[in-house]
């Protein structure tokens, strides 16, 4: 499962295609691509998300964090 088992990555934004994702390190075979926004920040196509997925998937929606 090319290690991503245990793998997070946090979205940023996301457009038709695409999730704009936060990742601490770049793996290959993801299939997202390096974006002149940062150097952790990638493009992820929502196709390899639905491609990829698993009864293992999950999501988090964070909507408010108080300091």
């Amino acid at each position: 499962m090319f290690g991503l088992l245990d793998h997070v990555m946090f979205v940023y934004g996301y457009d038709n295609n695409n999730l704009y994702v936060f990742d601490t390190h770049f793996v290959e075979g993801i299939g997202y691509e390096r974006t002149n926004l940062g150097e952790f920040v990638f493009k992820l196509p929502k196709q390899k998300v639905k491609e990829r997925w698993t009864r293992f998937g999950r999501v988090w929606n964070v909507d408010n964090i108080i300091n």
